[in-house]
């Protein structure tokens, strides 16, 4: 794995980081296999937040209201409003502190 004085930045680092990450789950044999891997890499909150931001893209799939999901979640209607937008980038997940943020 190349360090991070090989890259112009931090940034382009990171995007190296991530690619390795994938190509690692993609050359997995098993689901086993794959669950080791992110078992190594994530904490159980880190799975949790995980798990949590699937279920209410689901749910936001299947049109139920922030309210509802905020129920189920006990999520507020800022992060689910931040994962209803995220479904619709393609760049990938942005929190809403950035969205707030780059608002300014």
């Amino acid at each position: 794995m190349k360090g991070l004085e090989e890259f112009k930045s931090r940034k382009e680092w990171e995007k190296y980081i991530w690619k390795e990450i994938l190509e690692k789950l993609a050359g997995a044999k098993s689901k086993k296999e794959i669950n080791a891997i992110l078992n190594r890499l994530l904490s159980n909150y880190e799975k949790r937040m995980m798990i949590r931001r699937f279920i209410a893209m689901g749910l936001i799939r299947l049109g139920k209201t922030y309210r509802e999901i905020g129920e189920i979640l006990w999520a507020s209607p800022t992060t689910i409003s931040a994962i209803k937008k995220n479904l619709l980038l393609t760049n990938g997940y942005r929190s809403s502190r950035r969205y707030r943020k780059n608002k300014n």
